[in-house]
């Protein structure tokens, strides 16, 4: 992934972009089995477990972006950071060809 001072400048070159937001990235991310037993709370209803993994888990946004760094390697004029993700091109085509590989990806 490429560094900020990169990835600002390059930004000067850019003629158009798109954001992506991945609602709630965090709870798209499904935990293993045996993980999920560790997040079980109770309530006067009974007991309850998170299949995907929940916001306050202290590793979860370092989980979350191991994933998209490793959704987006290889992909060139592509930012993501958490549950967003930025695409931009020089050119129209460029920026169109990138967003159709991200959206492929995800």
């Amino acid at each position: 992934m490429a560094s900020v001072d990169y990835t600002l400048t390059e930004f000067n070159k850019v003629k158009i972009s798109s954001v992506i937001d991945a609602n709630s990235g965090f709870r798209q991310i499904m935990l293993h089995p045996e993980s999920s037993g560790l997040t079980t709370f109770i309530t006067p209803f009974g007991r309850f477990k998170f299949k995907s993994l929940p916001f306050g888990i202290s590793s979860a946004p370092e989980v979350c972006q191991k994933r998209i760094r490793e959704c987006l390697k290889g992909l060139n004029r592509v930012v993501g950071l958490m549950d967003e993700f930025v695409v931009y091109g020089e050119t129209e085509q460029k920026h169109y060809e990138r967003l159709y590989q991200v959206l492929q990806r995800l």
